[in-house]
Formats: C-alpha cells, sequence, structure tokens
C-alpha cells in the first residue's frame, strides 16, 4: 500500500486497508505495525502535524531483491548443495513461461 501511495498517515492507512477488509483493522493495529515497519527501517518518518507521515525506505523491486539475496544465503548456508540442486530441479519443472518471467527479474550489474 506505501509504494501505491509513496506516502501516508496512520489514518490514511487504516482508511485504504479498511476499504478492503471485513471486519475493519483498529488504529492501534495499524499503527502498531508501521512503527515496528519504520523501528526495522523499512518506512521513514517525516512530522507532520501532530503526528507523522511514514514512506518506504526502498522500492518494491529493491526491497524483493534484498530479501531474496537473504532467502538464497540461509538457503545455501542451511542445504548446501542439496538446496541448490532441488531448486534447480523446481525451476526446471516449471513451464516455459513461467521461467521465461522468472528470467526477466533477474537483475544484471
Amino acid at each position: 500500500m506505501m509504494w501505491a501511495k509513496e506516502s501516508a498517515t496512520v489514518r490514511e492507512a487504516l482508511k485504504e486497508l479498511n476499504r478492503r477488509r471485513k471486519p475493519p483493522l483498529a488504529y492501534t493495529t495499524v499503527l502498531t505495525v508501521i512503527t515496528r515497519l519504520n523501528t526495522r527501517g523499512f518506512l521513514q518518518r517525516t512530522p507532520e502535524g501532530r503526528g507523522f507521515r511514514y514512506s518506504p525506505t526502498k522500492s518494491r523491486e529493491d526491497l524483493l531483491a534484498e530479501l531474496s539475496d537473504q532467502l538464497i544465503d540461509r538457503l545455501l548456508n542451511d542445504f548446501g548443495e542439496i538446496g541448490v540442486a532441488r531448486l534447480g530441479a523446481r525451476i526446471e519443472a516449471l513451464d516455459a513461461g513461467r521461467r521465461r518471467k522468472l528470467g526477466r527479474g533477474r537483475k544484471t550489474s
């Protein structure tokens, strides 16, 4: 939601999230989640009125790339060659269209 809106206050986020929810989320629930995301460095905040406006610290693509790298590192550390071989087998088992789509998501440096 934050990436689509670029920034939001807790109230704005609550309103947006509750448009699609039954039962609605409580203000304190959204405040807690946003505060934790800010504490962990996923959101930054700037003062606005009596509260804050929050915005993502990274693009969605950059965050997904970072989290993917962490997951891959854990796979390598925890399962070594077996994990890599199983991942390769799973990728090969995908249909050609899905493999092409996954290949387009690669970052080249």
